[in-house]
């Protein structure tokens, strides 16, 4: 049983779907590969003059704010092209065009972060009390001595 189609199939869909749209289709990539390379570029040159926490703060705002939208117009043109639809490759930006749309763009990505949320915390949180465990500030809070097993489970939970 194949879930998927075979190369022959894809390569037809997509040039069938491509068929005079190949520059187009490079605009809408290259505008979204500028977007993901210049931005860390532009950051790198602002590290030097601001701090490492101020330039990753602005690099994700960036990322939220500007390339996740773009992404998505990127997204929206393939698949409007893939049905037919002859649209200009401008509308890479379409997620900028009105308010409403830039906020329905960053809702869905904030949907989707929540969404991981739950199962990164629900993993990492057996891996995170192993090794406050293990290096013992606990009990130096506590007034207690550290037991001898303690330093052990910093190998543990390099398996969890």
């Amino acid at each position: 049983m194949r879930l998927l189609a075979g190369n022959n199939v894809i390569k037809i869909t997509a040039l069938t779907a491509l068929k005079g749209n190949f520059l187009k289709a490079i605009f809408v990539c290259l505008v979204f590969l500028f977007s993901i390379f210049f931005g860390p570029l532009i950051f790198s040159l602002v590290s030097i003059f601001a701090g490492e926490v101020v330039t990753t703060i602005l690099e994700v705002l960036y990322f939220i704010l500007a390339v996740y939208p773009i992404f998505l117009g990127a997204l929206r043109y393939c698949w409007r092209v893939l049905f037919s639809a002859d649209d200009n490759p401008v509308s890479v930006f379409y997620y900028f065009s009105s308010g409403k749309l830039y906020i329905k763009a960053i809702k869905l990505l904030i949907q989707i972060a929540l969404r991981f949320v739950l199962p990164l915390l629900l993993v990492s949180l057996p891996v995170l009390f192993v090794r406050l465990i293990s290096l013992g500030k606990i009990f130096e809070m506590m007034n207690m001595s550290i037991p001898l097993w303690s330093p052990n489970l910093t190998y543990v939970s390099v398996f969890l």
